[in-house]
């Protein structure tokens, strides 16, 4: 259901906690448990024999990717609306003049995004690869564009050229891409009452806004471990429906089509 999928995008401790003994025996009953059945030969003893159901804690899967565009590359989707909530883009670096070569701007990029296009730091990242590597920066100098003019960054590329990816099964095809950013929008910030635009310039209700932390956001405590308060979710709500409206035409042509 949309609120397991949810729930699990929400538990980015259940890695650690499953890893670690002393943490399991504490935490183990917040981390989600469900049940798979394997398509093919079983990896380990079921649980239940009669049908075969694996039980496998489930967890955020920024441990292998967090976007879900190899998966729906897989399956060669003809469009894909891609949300990146991750990271800001980032204010110390130019990316409209800037090359491949420059190491400062490359490792700047969101590694969620970067090793789309072949640039990860780490091992999982590297098998992501799905689309050519000269088209990084210019994308990001768009979207940068459109963050330092206070509007949503949202870029649209409807011929983007999807590379061969073996490990992910992706064979080279031709995709309608969006790519919607989540960043500070002025304009959108602007538009608020002017005591929300001082909480949002204080730092005390919205520290982080609008990329919350995963992890405790509001403290440090087992009650605060994922939680955001009521006004934090109603700011993101407000900024991201402003943000759909803002290229409203956009999104009902790919959506509706």
């Amino acid at each position: 259901s949309l609120a397991d999928a949810m729930g699990a995008s929400s538990v980015a401790y259940s890695i650690a906690v499953v890893a670690q003994s002393a943490l399991r025996g504490l935490f183990e009953d917040l981390v989600p448990k469900v049940g798979y059945w394997p398509v093919l030969e079983s990896p380990r003893p079921p649980e239940n024999v009669e049908t075969g159901r694996l039980d496998w804690y489930i967890a955020d899967g920024g441990n292998l990717d967090n976007s879900g565009v190899p998966a729906m590359l897989q399956r060669r989707a003809k469009r894909i609306v891609w949300w990146n909530n991750n990271f800001k883009i980032p204010r110390f670096v130019d990316f409209c003049n800037s090359s491949l070569g420059d190491t400062v701007a490359i490792s700047s990029v969101d590694i969620f995004v970067g090793d789309k296009f072949g640039f990860s730091p780490n091992i999982l990242g590297g098998r992501n690869q799905v689309f050519r590597k000269d088209a990084l920066l210019p994308l990001m100098c768009e979207l940068q564009v459109l963050f330092k003019a206070g509007k949503p960054a949202i870029v649209r590329r409807p011929k983007m050229e999807v590379v061969k990816n073996d490990w992910w099964g992706i064979e080279p095809y031709t995709v309608d891409l969006t790519l919607v950013y989540l960043d500070e929008v002025n304009d959108f910030v602007r538009a608020l009452p002017d005591e929300t635009q001082q909480e949002i310039k204080s730092g005390t209700e919205f520290p982080t806004y609008p990329n919350y932390k995963t992890l405790f956001e509001n403290g440090v405590g087992i009650d605060e471990l994922s939680s955001l308060t009521d006004a934090q979710v109603n700011l993101l709500a407000a900024h991201a429906e402003y943000t759909v409206l803002a290229r409203e035409g956009l999104f009902k042509r790919l959506l509706s089509a």
